[in-house]
């Protein structure tokens, strides 16, 4: 099974504004998935795999969503699933100090999108989505790394359960990896493009409602 594990809660920073109301999400970030490139391994317990961003100015986040795939399509029946998120202050390029953790059930749907390259051409891509993160707090103009990886009890690190988080580019943009079964060996260069994600945020009311009222 999938390995879960959370940090102390001295180690997650919340920014508690206002109470989240996903229905009027905003995008603050957005790279859509490519399907002309294969994605990469992520999986909480075995390799897992990490990208960069930057928001122009001081957000909120609430909610995320991503894209992936896995060696074997899913039961139609599946609708949830255990995700991983982690995000990484950065140090000389790569992801250092952990910010925030946390583990949620995402919703799964079908994306409509099929893989096209090499031998995982013919997936099926599925869109995840995470309603209910943080609020979490991030600073403008600052390098920020996302890890995304899949930790639900009902998959195994091996064979056709594994997933894959899709690509959005081929760049010489770069990404991570960080193998946790030897975390020693510390985050380590992907030199092959961006992932798949958006990240959103709900804003506080212009004119919020006095306390009893």
């Amino acid at each position: 099974m999938k390995l879960k594990w959370i940090l102390p809660a001295a180690l997650i920073s919340f920014a508690v504004f206002f109470a989240v109301d996903t229905s009027h999400a905003v995008v603050l970030f957005e790279q859509t998935p490519n399907l002309d490139f294969m994605g990469h391994f992520s999986n909480s317990g075995s390799a897992i795999v990490a990208d960069q961003f930057i928001l122009p100015e001081k957000a909120t986040l609430t909610g995320l969503r991503w894209y992936g795939y896995y060696v074997a399509d899913l039961d139609p029946g599946v609708t949830s699933l255990d995700f991983q998120i982690r995000f990484y202050n950065e140090k000389s390029g790569l992801p250092d100090a952990l910010l925030y953790e946390t583990i949620v059930p995402a919703s799964v749907v079908d994306s409509g999108l099929v893989f096209a390259a090499g031998k995982h051409a013919g997936k099926k891509v599925y869109e995840f989505t995470a309603g209910s993160i943080g609020p979490f707090e991030f600073s403008g103009g600052k390098t920020v790394w996302i890890s995304i990886s899949e930790a639900d009890a009902s998959t195994f690190l091996r064979g056709d359960t594994q997933w894959l988080w899709a690509r959005s580019s081929n760049s010489l943009q770069l990404s991570a990896r960080f193998n946790e079964f030897t975390p020693d060996d510390g985050w380590s260069v992907v030199p092959s493009g961006d992932f798949a994600f958006s990240l959103t945020v709900t804003p506080a009311p212009l004119n919020p409602a006095p306390p009893g009222s």
